[in-house]
C-alpha cells in the first residue's frame, strides 16, 4: 500500500493532505476527531455518489458518524450562485451548528462549492475535502480557494477557507476517464513549469504513467504538485503576491471557460494547458525564453495529449471575446491585466506591462 503525507502550514490553519491507496474505507477514522457531533455534512454530485457515496457512509458508520448527503448537479455550469443558495438552504433547514463537518466527496466543482458553504454558513464551519478527480487532487482541495462562478467571470464570488484535512484516495481515479486524467495533469505540469525545472523533467520521462494511472507515479507527482502549491499557500494564504504564480496558463484559461459559458465543452485543464502555450509563446516574444524552451514545452504537451492551441479541442475563439473576458480577471489592478510569464522552465514572473499589441499578436497567431 502507498500512503504519502504532507503538512500545509497555513496561517489560517495547519492541515494534513492524506495521499493514499484504500483511503476512501477509512474516511470516518481520520474525521471522527474533527468532530463532537454524530453526523457529518456530505456534500457530492449525482455522478460521484454513484460510485463512492456507499463505501463513504459506511466508513463513516464504522467510526459512529451518519452521513447526511446533499446532492449537487454535475458540472462547471452547476457552480454558480443558484445552486450555492439551494444547497446552502437546505443544509439550513435541517440543521447544522458550528461543531458541525461538511465532507466535500468530488471533483473541483464539489470542492469550490462544498467549500464555499462551509466558508460561510454560521460564519464557518469546518470542512474535509475528499476530493475524486485528478485535477481536484493536485489543485482545487489544496490552499484554501472556493467559490463559484458568476456570468462575468470565472470564481469571481467566493472566499479563502482552509481545509481541516485532504484525503486523496489514488484508488478513485482508476475510474476516470483518459481525457479527465489528462486535464488533471495539466494542473501537475503547471506546477513543474513554475517552480521545479527537475519536476518537469521528471514528468518528461514519467508522465505518461501519470496519466495512465500508475500508482507510484500517480503518489510521487500528486504529492510534489501539492508541496509546490502548498509552499506559495504558506507565503501568501490570501493572493496578495507570489501566490498569484499559482495562476499561470489561468488569465487565458479562465478567459477560454468564460467565453464557452462553462458549458463543459472545454475541461479546466485543457483551457490551462493553452493558456499556458500562449503565456509561453508571449514570454518569448519579449525575450523572456528561447524557442528552444518553447519547444520542450510545446513537445511535452503533445506527447501526453493536451492541447496548445484551441482548434486542438475543436473550439474557436476571436481576440475581441478573450480581450473582453481577460479584463474581467479578479487578479487585474486598475484595468491593468496581470500576466505570469516565465522566465525559465522552472521559475516564472509576474508581469504588468504588456502592450495590448502584444497581447493581440499572440491572440492573433496562437490562440
Amino acid at each position: 500500500m502507498i500512503h504519502k503525507t504532507y503538512h500545509v502550514m497555513a496561517k489560517e490553519r495547519k492541515y494534513s493532505i492524506e495521499i493514499a491507496t484504500e483511503l476512501l474505507p477509512k474516511v470516518g477514522a481520520y474525521v471522527r476527531p474533527l468532530t463532537s457531533l454524530s453526523y457529518v455534512v456530505v456534500v457530492t454530485d449525482t455522478n460521484v455518489a454513484c460510485h463512492y457515496l456507499d463505501s463513504l457512509r459506511a466508513s463513516l458508520r464504522l467510526s459512529g458518524l451518519e452521513a447526511r448527503p446533499y446532492f449537487i448537479d454535475s458540472g462547471e455550469s452547476h457552480k454558480n450562485l443558484q445552486t450555492y443558495v439551494k444547497l446552502s438552504e437546505s443544509i439550513l433547514k435541517d440543521g447544522i451548528e458550528r461543531q458541525s463537518l461538511i465532507l466535500a466527496l468530488g471533483g473541483g466543482v464539489v470542492g469550490d462549492l462544498a467549500g464555499f458553504v462551509a466558508a460561510t454558513l454560521l460564519r464557518g464551519v469546518n470542512l474535509v475535502q475528499i476530493p475524486t478527480t485528478l485535477l481536484a487532487q493536485v489543485d482545487s482541495a489544496v490552499g484554501g480557494k472556493t467559490g463559484v462562478n458568476v456570468a462575468v467571470g470565472k470564481n469571481l464570488v467566493g472566499a479563502f477557507h482552509q481545509p481541516s484535512l485532504v484525503i486523496s484516495d489514488i484508488d478513485v481515479l482508476q475510474t476516470l476517464p483518459k481525457r479527465q486524467m489528462i486535464s488533471g495533469y495539466a494542473e501537475i505540469v503547471k506546477c513543474a513549469l513554475i517552480a521545479d525545472g527537475k519536476f518537469f523533467s521528471w514528468l518528461e520521462k514519467d508522465g505518461l504513467g501519470v496519466i495512465e494511472g500508475k500508482e507510484e507515479s500517480l503518489a510521487y507527482a500528486i504529492k510534489k504538485s501539492c508541496a509546490i502549491k502548498a509552499a506559495f499557500v504558506q507565503r501568501d494564504e490570501r493572493d496578495e503576491s507570489v501566490r498569484a504564480f499559482l495562476n499561470f496558463g489561468h488569465t487565458f484559461g479562465h478567459a477560454i471557460e468564460a467565453a464557452m459559458h462553462y458549458d463543459g465543452s472545454i475541461l479546466h485543464g485543457e483551457a490551462v494547458s493553452v493558456g499556458m502555450v500562449l503565456a509561453y509563446r508571449m514570454a518569448e516574444s519579449l525575450g523572456l525564453v528561447s524557442m528552444y524552451q518553447v519547444g520542450r514545452v510545446k513537445r511535452h504537451f503533445k506527447d501526453v495529449g493536451l492541447p496548445i492551441r484551441l482548434k486542438d479541442v475543436g473550439k474557436k475563439l476571436t481576440k475581441k471575446i478573450m480581450l473582453h473576458h481577460m479584463l474581467k480577471d479578479k487578479k487585474n489592478t486598475c484595468g491593468v491585466i496581470h500576466f505570469i510569464l516565465p522566465t525559465d522552465i522552472g521559475s516564472c514572473i509576474i508581469k504588468q506591462d504588456v502592450t495590448l499589441e502584444t497581447l493581440d499578436f499572440i491572440l492573433q497567431r496562437f490562440l
